[in-house]
């Protein structure tokens, strides 16, 4: 998924996709791979006059007035083509610039930063020293110098901008790992640097560097797993497309973990930057930091597992893996390492937090001052008659159907949480006692809704769900523990394992085989579960902790009324995977 999230953002980003396909900049990047010297790109001035070097920078110097959500869209699509020159760079010192410089200096220099005749390098990493108005000392490794007219370079906390041509600077730019945007080392020797120190302006600095080029990194990311994804899909080994082994089938989808993971927190990062109005920025270099902890270490391994999963035409010259694998490790090495986990350490030991939000529509806020409303008036109750009242207006749990919820959708559900908690109302946690129940509603008889409902939402009855057996996991046709018919039931015997909450819990939600002759995924029932009934034995599992919150459950001629199994007119094995889904969304967040 991009970073684009809006119709806007979205819009901009396929014209920047299509832009780049266009204008051929894959083909553009791997034109630099032998070539002695850099160049600009040949769609450079085509980038200017699109005005995408200013669209974070005010209209005033020549810019769009936008921000940072808005430039981490297109870095994003570059990041996909791996388009080289010195895009990136040249906007996070305007960043910088907009950001921090006085008027002189932001006339100065982002006119020629936005309209494409000037190109910027960035670096955090030497050893300058400033003194008297003059800075002197090793650059280290600048990010961008190969093709750079300004320089931003970090001094202890400073942030200073070097002009190329100013007497007393050398660049050096050797031989590199990524040819398609060329780095460098630059070195100080007595540089006048007048009004263009940046004081105390370093993490800042840093915070709008990880930010954008993280956004390129999880580009970058996205493409690898794409393209892997795609090569699985018709590469055949063995008379399949590799796509069926379950090894490669890992490799792609840890791949889609670490991108979007990564884009979560980029997307955070640029729109903290136009939140945070916190004097140090606390917040917004929390976020960034977070990003680039993220983005950087995922672009590397996408990288490698996409050459991986393209098996040996992956190692060929030819083909462009090896392009995003140049590209992260020198994004990695400069800005990566353990640096912003580190900083993300520091900040949170420090008492720095982001405060979780979401650009919600013009018409939320009518429901918010709703919602808001009911939360006030059910916080002057008390406790006893706040939980009625919960249970009444369905805000107890608010995704659910009516009468039992609201049959909320996400902007509702997210308004009642920030409301109530804002009110001081403690909605409660049933935990895995709601999934069971919701899937009883949707599924279970009338009788069994309303002897079982009521209670659970009381917490006068807690529930589990007894799914997994030995040898079986999570294989929801795995099922041996057997039912037999009986008068008026069912006789139960078998075992189940890993139960979560049984050795508390009142009832239970288990699947068991009631057709041995049946296929494997079909003669499997759900049944309702007396945990107290004579023949369950629950022998709780000790964790490496020393406590025991799982457990094995035995059965020994259990018997199940009718009234307590599913209906015969639905798929047990559905509802199974229904609730097996749930779980595994809840307790990944």
């Amino acid at each position: 998924m991009p970073i684009a999230l809006t119709d806007d953002h979205r819009e901009l980003g396929e014209v920047a996709r299509a832009f780049l396909t266009a204008q051929k900049a894959r083909w553009a990047a791997r034109e630099l791979l032998d070539a002695e010297e850099e160049i600009r790109p040949p769609f450079w001035s085509e980038l200017a006059e699109l005005g995408w070097l200013g669209l974070h920078v005010e209209e005033k110097y020549g810019g769009s007035g936008f921000g940072l959500p808005e430039l981490a869209v297109v870095i994003d699509e570059l990041g996909r083509a791996v388009a080289p020159g010195p895009f990136v760079p040249t906007v996070v010192v305007s960043a910088v610039i907009d950001a921090y410089g006085d008027e002189a200096l932001k006339t100065r220099l982002l006119p020629g930063l936005i309209d494409g005749t000037l190109c910027s390098a960035v670096g955090f990493g030497g050893t300058l020293e400033l003194a008297g108005g003059r800075i002197s000392g090793d650059g280290g490794v600048v990010l961008g110098a190969g093709l750079a007219d300004v320089f931003l370079l970090a001094a202890g906390e400073d942030m200073v901008l070097v002009d190329r041509a100013a007497e007393g600077v050398s660049v050096r730019v050797p031989g590199n790992l990524d040819r398609t945007r060329r780095s460098g080392r630059v070195k100080l020797t007595d540089v006048a640097v007048g009004d263009s120190v940046l004081g105390g302006t370093r993490a800042g600095a840093l915070a709008r560097a990880r930010t954008l080029f993280a956004a390129e990194a999880v580009g970058g990311a996205s493409d690898c797993v794409e393209t892997a994804v795609a090569y699985a899909k018709v590469r055949e080994q063995f008379g399949r497309t590799i796509a069926t082994f379950q090894a490669v089938k890992h490799h792609c989808a840890n791949m889609l973990v670490a991108a979007e993971s990564a884009v979560a927190c980029v997307w955070d990062a640029a729109r903290a930057a136009g939140e945070d109005r916190t004097r140090d920025e606390g917040p917004f270099r929390l976020a960034a930091a977070a990003a680039a902890a993220l983005a950087f270490p995922a672009y590397v391994r996408d990288a490698e597992l996409n050459i991986q999963v393209h098996g040996g035409i992956g190692f060929t010259w030819e083909h462009d893996a090896h392009l995003h694998l140049r590209r992260a490790l020198t994004l990695q090495a400069l800005l990566g390492g353990d640096g912003p986990a580190t900083d993300v350490f520091d900040l949170t030991v420090a008492g720095v937090s982001r405060a979780n939000s979401l650009d919600l529509p013009p018409e939320a806020e009518v429901l918010r001052e709703q919602i808001r409303a009911e939360a006030r008036r059910i916080a002057a109750l008390e406790p006893a008659a706040q939980l009625d009242e919960l249970i009444a207006t369905g805000y107890v749990m608010p995704h659910w159907p009516a009468p039992w919820g609201r049959a909320a959708g996400a902007v509702e559900q997210l308004l009642a949480d920030e409301e109530f908690a804002a009110a001081g109302v403690k909605r409660p946690d049933y935990g895995i006692t709601s999934w069971v129940i919701l899937t009883l509603i949707q599924h279970g008889t009338p009788s069994q809704i309303e002897r079982f409902v009521d209670p659970a939402l009381r917490k006068d009855e807690v529930w589990c769900q007894l799914f997994s057996e030995p040898s079986a996991g999570s294989d929801a046709a795995a099922v041996k523990t057997r039912a037999v018919r009986v008068d008026g039931g069912w006789v139960i015997n078998g075992q189940k394992v890993w139960t979560s909450g049984a050795h508390y819990a009142r009832r239970g939600l288990a699947t068991v085989r009631t057709d041995v002759d049946a296929p494997k995924h079909a003669g499997i029932t759900m049944v309702i579960l007396d945990m107290k009934a004579p023949g369950i034995e629950v022998r709780p599992l000790r964790q490496i902790v020393g406590e025991s919150e799982f457990n094995e459950v035995f059965f020994n001629d259990v018997f199940v009324p009718d009234d307590l199994t599913q209906r015969a007119d639905l798929d047990p094995r559905r509802l199974h995977i229904q609730d097996h889904h749930r779980d595994a969304g809840v307790l990944g967040g």
